[in-house]
């Protein structure tokens, strides 16, 4: 991914001490393996108003409704990647912030 390789040559170009460029790999490790959620509360017609916004919320309610752990287990679980979660607004109570 050509991403990923700019941000290595600028990591190398930034004369950091080993130990600064060990960190900013790991930081950089963690970010290209953290996974990322939407959990919205289920509407009336969701999938045809979504639609008509250009919008396609049917693989993030299939995951919602399928993921084995549940996604909010998922989300508490540190050793999870799944470590970024865009809550609708009246679910945010049910949910443990880390």
């Amino acid at each position: 991914m050509r991403v990923n390789e700019d941000i290595y040559n600028l990591i190398e170009a930034a004369e950091l001490d080993p130990e600064q460029e060990a960190k900013l790999e790991r930081e950089l490790a963690v970010l290209q393996t953290t996974d990322m959620a939407l959990i919205v509360s289920p509407g009336q017609n969701e999938i045809s108003q979504m639609q008509t916004r250009g919008l396609d919320i049917g693989p993030h309610r299939q995951r919602m409704n399928d993921s084995q752990p549940p996604l909010d287990e998922k989300f508490k679980d540190s050793d999870d990647p799944l470590r970024l979660v865009v809550l609708e607004g009246n679910l945010s109570s049910n949910w443990k912030v880390l």
